[in-house]
């Protein structure tokens, strides 16, 4: 890990990643689908991030979440 990066977990309970800060460089931890983070991650401390649904899913495959929230990084870097 780069020294100095921010660490984000994407949490269901999070904070919606379009309100919050994000500082680069960055990590960002997801977890399984079916279990999602461990109790170790959890223990980071890390800020906690969520993605804001409109629809009747309760959340996003981790593919499609990591897409979401590395373009939403990169949206605010330019």
């Amino acid at each position: 890990m780069e020294q100095g990066a921010s660490v984000y977990l994407a949490d269901l309970e999070g904070a919606d990643v379009f309100d919050s800060e994000l500082s680069r460089p960055a990590v960002l931890i997801l977890g399984s689908e079916s279990h999602g983070l461990s109790a170790q991650v959890r223990a980071l401390g890390a800020e906690r991030l969520r993605i804001p649904g409109s629809g009747r899913a309760e959340s996003l495959n981790v593919a499609m979440a990591a897409a979401a929230l590395c373009m939403e990084f990169e949206r605010r870097r330019r």
